[in-house]
């Protein structure tokens, strides 16, 4: 409730200072939190306060950033959008894991969105995830290296490639 309530005010980074002094606050971090947190600092706030969020991770026991399909996509796509040759080295270095992960998941059950309300709660790490690679996808084009032909063809199987969905 706290990361979803600090995301609405548009104050991510009053959560994570919430989460960062567990001796102060006593709130539990859980997987679901960490990745609404991650979404709500990923797009519009630093990439040092997404990697802090990301730092949080093993102190809560929560999987590693690279072993989470929604968490691996927003810090990639943070580093992406970062640009720095550091952020850049990062985001490659888990591109690895995105594509293990993305291969873990593909199929189109794993993707679609529900067209009803009451399911859009759920509905929203995928959305999350959908928008980052595309993301990812778009910028990637732009680099040297050129588009990734796992990511394109991940969003071929899922029907992604004109967002449908936004």
């Amino acid at each position: 409730m706290l990361t979803g309530r600090c995301e609405q005010l548009k104050c991510p980074k009053l959560a994570l200072k919430v989460f960062g002094d567990y001796s102060s606050y006593s709130v539990q971090l859980n997987l679901p939190a960490a990745r609404q947190l991650l979404h709500s600092l990923h797009a519009e706030h630093s990439l040092s306060d997404v990697m802090t969020a990301a730092s949080l991770f093993p102190v809560y026991n929560l999987p590693s950033v690279s072993e989470d399909l929604v968490c691996c996509a927003l810090v990639v796509d943070a580093c992406m959008r970062d640009g720095s040759v550091e952020a850049l080295q990062v985001g490659d270095a888990l591109l690895g894991s995105l594509q293990n992960l993305v291969g873990k998941g593909s199929g189109n059950a794993t993707f679609a969105v529900s067209p009803h309300p009451r399911e859009k709660a759920k509905d929203k790490p995928r959305v999350w995830v959908i928008r980052a690679l595309e993301k990812i996808d778009r910028k990637q084009s732009k680099r040297p290296e050129g588009r990734l032909p796992w990511l394109e063809e991940w969003r071929r199987r899922n029907k992604l490639l004109k967002s449908t969905i936004f």
